[in-house]
């Protein structure tokens, strides 16, 4: 319960009110000091969460500046097209893995990773 409060801390502490992208969010490597194997996929586990927060605020914050229904339209298919990319590129960094203990910590970094390059770019582009 320590180590989450410290993590969920010092993951506010690179949160914005923004689309996310002004500052850099928590590190990655941060989970990698974990002591076990266990409290590593915790972190990461809850990294994940914080990613997939921030990318549901810059996900909203993109949307609202759209307009023109035809972009909106074609914004949300591109979305439902990431979030498939997302799926399988994941279950990818999984299989490379498996059946090793380390499967399930690669696919959730990549689901770190892929929601953070997301966010990156609906704060540029929007």
């Amino acid at each position: 319960m320590i180590r989450r409060c410290f993590l969920i801390g010092l993951a506010v502490a690179f949160w914005t009110d923004q689309a996310g992208a002004e500052s850099e969010p928590l590190s990655i490597e941060v989970c990698q000091r974990a002591q076990s194997g266990v409290f590593y996929k915790t972190c990461l586990g809850e990294l994940l969460e914080l990613e997939e927060e921030r990318l549901t605020y810059a996900l909203a914050a993109a949307r609202e500046k759209i307009s023109r229904e035809e972009v909106a339209r074609r914004f949300d298919a591109a979305q439902n097209k990431w979030a498939g990319f997302v799926s399988q590129e994941c279950a990818l960094a999984f299989a490379k893995v498996a059946p090793g203990s380390g499967a399930s910590a690669a696919e959730t970094r990549c689901r770190i990773l892929l929601a953070r390059d997301r966010i990156r770019y609906l704060a540029e582009d929007y």
